[in-house]
Order: structure tokens, then sequence, then C-alpha cells
């Protein structure tokens, strides 16, 4: 569903409750704060052209945008980033791309790489000491911590309510090697061979995980995925949701397994979520949400997204709410809060989406 090595933040929900008893919910948004300040160090020239060589490396065939920082020597703070350079790759799987960095400050100890396929989105690569004559990239990383800007002095974090983190949600029974038991279920076997599911809540209120399964066969009560949740530290108690995989006519996306038994067996009521919104979380689209103006039980329409959607989009229902989190100056990378307070307690969860 996503790249291994595509970061996110922190969310963890914290729960208290307010002088009259009732419950408070609070979600704990944390992260690498983005870098605004730099050492007063120039930073290295680059050739705005890399190198590409067809092996020794891992990356995919594409354009890639690079720079490079320096690192004061003492303090280990980076200088502002260099010029832009460009990869253009052809094909093959097994690249490696190099930057010429023939100029460097004399007050330079260390170096960091940030590379990304958007120029207006690098994010951290790897890094060095030295002043080298060039710099490689041989692996990419989708999402790290984002290069320094100057520009940087806000972060918004628009958190939106959850209405169906899929067509079902329900606490696991048990959690095995490459298991994930809901007692009772009564499924069809292997019926939802080929579908994702993704956790959603832990049992014991911590931090929610970044997983998510590709179920590969059913029983009537287990489903066998990968990768093996045993070792992600998925247990019984824990919450988990099958995800949607509609069939797409226009802005029509239906999905007759919206009724099933763990949804009540009657899936979506009738025009209860006109005016929800449509959010797409991967896939074709990404970061795209539209207004639901219709529902049956199985299908949903929507307004037309900007980008045509396909069987790879995949989307999460839900209402909006947004904070802003004004961003103090950062010399380096630390941790920062945010804090959503929602006073339902029963509320189906959250997406947290930041950017700055």
């Amino acid at each position: 569903m996503f790249d291994p090595t595509e970061l996110t933040f922190l969310l963890q929900p914290d729960y208290s409750h307010a002088r009259d008893g009732s419950a408070l919910v609070a979600l704990a948004v944390g992260g690498v704060m983005p870098l605004n300040q730099f050492a007063a160090l120039a930073p290295p020239t680059v050739g705005l052209q890399a190198s590409v060589a067809s092996s020794g490396g891992s990356l995919a065939a594409g354009s890639y945008w690079l720079a490079v920082c320096a690192r004061d020597a003492t303090t280990n703070q980076m200088s502002a980033p260099s010029l832009l350079a460009r990869a253009d790759i052809a094909t093959g799987t097994a690249n490696t791309a190099t930057v010429a960095t023939p100029t460097w400050d004399s007050a330079t100890g260390h170096w960091a790489l940030f590379a990304g396929i958007d120029p207006r989105r690098l994010t951290y690569q790897t890094g060095g000491s030295g002043t080298p004559s060039s710099v490689t990239l041989t692996a990419y990383n989708a999402a790290s911590w984002g290069m320094p800007d100057a520009n940087d002095t806000m972060l918004r974090a628009k958190v939106k309510q959850v209405i169906h983190a899929g067509i079902f949600g329900a606490a696991l029974t048990g959690s095995g090697t490459n298991a994930l038991t809901i007692t009772g279920a009564g499924w069809t076997a292997n019926h939802w061979a080929g579908r994702i599911v993704s956790v959603i809540g832990k049992w014991d209120n911590s931090a929610v995980p970044v997983a998510n399964f590709t179920v590969s066969s059913n029983t009537s009560d287990t489903l066998t995925v990968t990768p093996d949740p045993a070792g992600l530290g998925i247990v019984a108690g824990d919450v988990v949701a099958m995800r949607t995989k509609p069939s797409i006519a226009g802005n029509v996306l239906t999905d007759a397994d919206w009724v099933n038994g763990l949804s009540g067996g009657s899936g979506l009521a009738a025009g209860a979520e006109a005016g929800n919104y449509y959010l797409i979380v991967a896939g074709t689209a990404r970061g795209q949400y539209q207004r639901i103006t219709a529902n049956t039980s199985t299908a949903i329409t929507t307004l037309p997204f900007r980008t045509a959607l396909d069987a790879t989009s995949d989307c999460l229902g839900g209402c909006g709410a947004e904070i802003v989190y004004k961003n103090p100056s950062h010399g380096s990378g630390v941790r920062g809060k945010a804090l959503y307070v929602h006073s339902d307690s029963t509320t189906k969860g959250y997406a947290l989406e930041v950017d700055s």
C-alpha cells in the first residue's frame, strides 16, 4: 500500500476526563520539525546534471532531483541547500545517480544528500564525512525528514474524523505468524484474497503503527497475510479495517463487499454518506479528496476528482477539521507535538495530514 521507506508522523490517542467526568480524547502528533535556520556555511557547488550508472544500486527508471547540504565541522548544523541537480534514468531497476560536488566551504565536516521525484519535495537520503568530489545516491527513500528550508515557518496538521476506514472494522481475537484471526467472522474461504487489511487502533491506546497487510488467503475466521504481523507487534485486541477494492465507472465507486457480516450485513445506509468526503490515501490520485453526492448500500458517487481514479485508488470516507500549529525557528531536527481534542469518545478514528 505504501513504500516501506515512506516514513510518516507519530499519531497516538490520549484519553483524559473533563471536570464533569465526560471523556476527552486528544491526538498527540509527533515528528521531526522542519529545519529553517542554517549554519554560516556556503552551500556546496554541484553539477546540475547527475551522471547515471545502470548497476550498483536500486534506483528505478524516472527523474530524480538531488541537493546537497554541508554540515559544520564543529556544530554539525547544516548549510542552506545547494542548487538542484537532476538525474534522468531511462530503464532498469539497479541504477545509481552521482552528483559532482567540486567546491565546499572550508568549515565543512560532514554532508547530507536529499532527493525526490518532485523538485518541490526532497527528503533525506544519506550522508557522510569530509568533502568528497562527488556523492552518489544508490537507494531511494520515499519519505524521511525534509530538506532545510528558510521559508518553512508554519506547520499545519489537518485532522479528519474517519467515518469508514474500510468495508468493515473489527478487533482481532488472535495474531500469529502471517495470520490475523477474528473469531466468528463466518467468511467464505479465500473471499478476501488480494485485499489489504490495515491496523487502525491498538488495544492499549499506544501509538498506531503504519501496518498494512496483503491478504493471500482466508479461512472462515483467519486471514493469511504478508508481511508478518507478529513481527510488527500486532496482537489480539488491536483493531483492523478491511480496505475497499471498488470497481470504478466515472465518479461511481462500487464495492459489493460493503455488505458483509462484520458490517451488519446490509451495507451502507442509502444517502447517509452524502456530504462526507472521499479521501484517496494510496495509489492514483493519492492525497485528493472529493465530496460524496450520493450512495447506495454498495456504491458511492462523488464529484469529479482532478485525476481519474483507477483500481489502485484506496480511500477513506470522513469529514474534516483543521489545526494550525506555528513552528518556531529550529536549527536542528527536534520532536514536535500538536493536539486535537474531541469530546466524543466514540469516534471511529482520525486521519492525519501534515504539511508546511
